[in-house]
């Protein structure tokens, strides 16, 4: 079986899983959240701290962010926009990291030190969201997020392969182009506006441009990961999901889009 039928297959069931876990409501697609969360922590404590996952440093890891979440959203709206914003400083933090930091020793070093911290804020933006499920159209606001960020990934593979000829930033990712990151984004931007038209209605202009901004914002996510799995010398953060890597290689986008999208969505 060829990288590319697995990867279709494990796609497939992917989006049948998470199809599931909506169709049967909010609470259980939190419990779903929690499950990725747990499995996401695994790869990041094991895969890139080294941390045996039989030690009470590895207990204690999962036991917190698991508490933490758990926490959060047990208590509903209360607390959800301290949370928004922490995790929006741990993500500028994140561009501070992928833009000025480059001696890869002395990141490796950084991280291993901040490694419980790390794993809180991830928390953090896991919390952002599973938050969505307590919007009253969650499901369409989950929706359009999804699509708004493999929509942005997926177009700009298809803008870059076709039509790109200059590289993004060929140290942290070298496939990605200018042409494909502004292509990704501004279709994106128009799939995503579209998808609000006809599922929430009150569409204004200025929210194409948001759209385009968050899904620059995707891509963002995108090369912080590359250049973490750089910085510990790692290919895919697990082989996990069979064509795709591990869950973090295939939610990374997504989790650092997340906290910008919910904060623009309360807002509007």
């Amino acid at each position: 079986m060829t990288n590319t039928q697995l990867r279709l297959i494990s796609g497939f069931f992917m989006i049948a899983l998470l199809g599931l876990a909506i169709s049967m409501g909010p609470i259980t697609t939190s419990v779903m959240c929690l499950c990725i969360l747990v499995l996401f922590n695994h790869e990041i404590i094991s895969n890139f701290f080294n941390i045996s996952r039989k030690s009470i440093q590895y207990f204690l890891y999962q036991a917190m962010s698991v508490i933490l979440f758990s926490y959060v959203l047990t208590i509903g709206n209360e607390h959800t926009a301290s949370v928004l914003a922490l995790a929006i400083m741990f993500h500028f933090a994140q561009i501070g990291f992928l833009f000025f930091l480059d001696d890869q020793r002395s990141n490796k070093l950084l991280l291993r030190n901040y490694s419980f911290g790390l794993i809180i804020c991830f928390s953090f933006s896991f919390v952002s969201l599973t938050s969505i499920v307590q919007l009253s159209e969650w499901v369409s606001y989950l929706f359009i997020l999804a699509t708004l960020n493999f929509s942005s990934d997926t177009a700009a593979w298809f803008w870059g392969k076709n039509f790109g000829k200059r590289k993004l930033w060929e140290k942290v990712s070298p496939n990605k182009t200018i042409e494909g990151a502004i292509g990704g984004a501004i279709s994106s931007g128009i799939i995503s506006s579209l998808l609000w038209i006809n599922l929430i209605g009150g569409f204004k202009l200025s929210y194409f441009f948001i759209f385009v901004a968050l899904a620059a914002l995707s891509q963002i996510g995108d090369l912080v990961q590359s250049k973490f799995k750089r910085t510990f010398n790692i290919k895919d953060s697990s082989n996990l999901i069979p064509g795709h890597g591990g869950v973090y290689d295939r939610i990374d986008s997504l989790l650092f889009l997340a906290p910008f999208y919910l904060t623009i969505i309360k807002w509007i």
